[in-house]
């Protein structure tokens, strides 16, 4: 109703809705369509882990529930920094300005890094928390040690995320980070994730 009625900068009209631009809708299409498959095919790739988790024991599903909610509260920061670099970085494109986006790519890595020690150490100085969980000696060994794995990949988080998000996708290039996630989630994820569980019993 705003956007119809009240928006005077816009000034989109009902009309324009059944408006479909060919160069536009192309465009669109171009650079959605990987964006879409690797969002899919990273939900697959959850219900693995997750299907495998659902095999281990009683001990390290409530060690693992544990630490993915302190992860993933973390995981927010990393979230926020790649939606301000998809803007920082459109902006720069936008403006075809070659010298700033390569500037800003240098110092947003360093700046990606940064927030990685920082999630990583809040994440290793949450492990004493762990005393207010009732849990049985096994799970609670088992969340120390997922809280430590769980701080190196938020650390690594920190700067994969924002820089395959923010700095590749925002510069375009959604092909090369659906190369990269399909390499990282087929030849490495799921395959070293069902060798640890089945084969090695991790």
């Amino acid at each position: 109703f705003y956007v119809l009625r009240r928006d005077r900068i816009l000034r989109l009209r009902p009309a324009d809705l059944r408006k479909a631009p060919g160069p536009l809708a192309r465009d669109f299409a171009r650079l959605t369509a990987p964006i879409c498959l690797i969002e899919f095919i990273w939900g697959c790739n959850m219900d693995i882990q997750t299907a495998v988790m659902g095999h281990l024991s009683t001990a390290a599903i409530a060690a693992q529930s544990i630490s993915v909610t302190s992860f993933t509260l973390l995981k927010v920061a990393s979230l926020g920094s790649a939606s301000a670099t998809t803007v920082l970085i459109g902006q720069a494109v936008g403006r075809g300005d070659e010298a700033t986006i390569r500037a800003y790519t240098r110092t947003l890595q360093v700046l990606f890094c940064a927030l990685g020690l920082v999630l990583a150490a809040i994440m290793l100085l949450l492990r004493p928390l762990l005393q207010l969980y009732a849990l049985q000696p096994e799970t609670a060994a088992l969340a120390r040690q997922f809280i430590l794995i769980q701080a190196a990949v938020v650390f690594l988080n920190a700067y994969h995320l924002p820089t395959n998000t923010g700095i590749i996708r925002g510069g375009g290039d959604t092909n090369f980070s659906v190369k990269l996630d399909l390499c990282v989630i087929w030849c490495f994820a799921v395959p070293l994730s069902l060798l640890a569980a089945f084969v090695w019993h991790w």
